[in-house]
């Protein structure tokens, strides 16, 4: 069970949201036939790999002096979310699958600016459906394929 401590009530809801998406997409009584993985695309692992977000992929205005990281290792990502720090569980599969459990934040007070940043970055991070690695640069994708965030390697 994540611990979860002090957060704000968005980032908490967000944490809820997140948490439940993955719960959803288990796999249930599917098993290892669940659609995610029955059309493999040979995706690389996550796992040891750290990036930086291209802030124009976002959607909202980033501050120059902000940088927005993912960092992946065998389960856990954690990284910079414009102000705060943020934690938690992922789960993918060499087929482009990506879900992203309850992510933990430590509660830094930010500029609104910054601040608006955070919340969409983490708030795409709940909508996440796969990722797809082409060189240098990860993208995660939601519903439909959209891409939601992009990435270059560090």
């Amino acid at each position: 069970m994540i611990a979860i401590r002090r957060m704000s009530p968005v980032l908490v809801l967000v944490a809820l949201v997140v948490g439940l998406a993955a719960c959803g997409s288990s796999g249930g009584s599917n098993g290892p036939a669940s659609s995610a993985s029955s059309a493999p695309t040979g995706q690389p692992s996550l796992s040891g790999t750290k990036w930086v977000l291209q802030p124009d992929s976002l959607g909202v205005p980033v501050p120059g002096a902000v940088s927005i990281t993912a960092d992946f290792t065998e389960s856990q990502v954690s990284g910079n979310a414009a102000c705060n720090n943020y934690s938690g569980g992922y789960t993918a599969t060499s087929g482009g699958a990506l879900t992203f459990g309850a992510l933990a934040t430590t509660l830094k007070a930010c500029e609104p600016a910054v601040s608006a940043a955070e919340q969409a970055y983490l708030g795409a991070l709940g909508k996440v459906q796969t990722y797809a690695i082409t060189g240098d640069v990860l993208t995660l994708s939601g519903e439909g394929g959209t891409a939601l965030l992009q990435y270059s390697r560090r």
